[in-house]
């Protein structure tokens, strides 16, 4: 079993939600949310050294609409702020550990009153522990491209399903030497409260 199975499966036992029939009394594209994003790369950078780079993201993700509220919107810009601790699995004897935080800026659009689909970028300073000649350990940039999908799945109190999936680029801007940058595609799945803005 993959380890991102792993994770949804523990996702979804440890947080009970139900699906929710009732109408959407709010405009969803207008309202914040705050909650926890987690997942693992499916795509590895190599290392000179024999070994895969494979981070798990577990992420604090709050998300804000930039534009002013109106009740018909079926489109807005978020920008969302995203401090993060990742374990990163290279060998079983050897790990490392990154953490930072990231900004993005997102466009996202409703496909209906319960549903979003959301695309962008993002990039924030981080920290990486790892030694190998491919990069520099240390201060890094963390670069990201995200397309993802939202869905509420319980309106009484509302909460979100949230899938994405993200390329990410970390360098360092030739601040340091080695900086051939590590990549990777990552997979996350996590869970929002909705904040309703009416």
């Amino acid at each position: 079993m993959s380890a991102t199975l792993k994770y949804f499966i523990i996702l979804f036992c440890l947080w009970p939600f139900h699906i929710s029939a009732q109408n959407v009394d709010f405009n969803y594209i207008n309202s914040k949310s705050s909650g926890l994003l987690i997942g693992s790369s499916f795509i590895d950078e190599r290392l000179p050294e024999g070994f895969n780079y494979h981070p798990i993201k577990l992420i604090y993700n709050y998300s804000i609409p930039m534009l002013r509220y109106k009740k018909e919107r079926k489109s807005n810009f978020f920008i969302q702020f995203e401090p993060q601790f990742n374990p990163v699995i290279i060998a079983r004897s050897k790990n490392a550990i990154e953490f930072g935080v990231n900004v993005g800026f997102l466009y996202n659009r409703k496909l209906s009153d319960k549903e979003i689909v959301f695309g962008g970028i993002g990039s924030g300073p981080h920290y990486i522990s790892v030694t190998t000649t491919m990069q520099s350990k240390g201060f890094i940039f963390s670069d990201n491209f995200i397309l993802g999908y939202r869905r509420l799945i319980n309106i009484k109190n509302p909460l979100e399903l949230n899938l994405q999936i993200r390329f990410r680029h970390i360098s360092n801007a030739s601040l340091q030497q080695p900086n051939k940058g590590i990549d990777n595609f990552f997979f996350l799945i996590g869970l929002s409260k909705v904040i309703v803005h009416i």
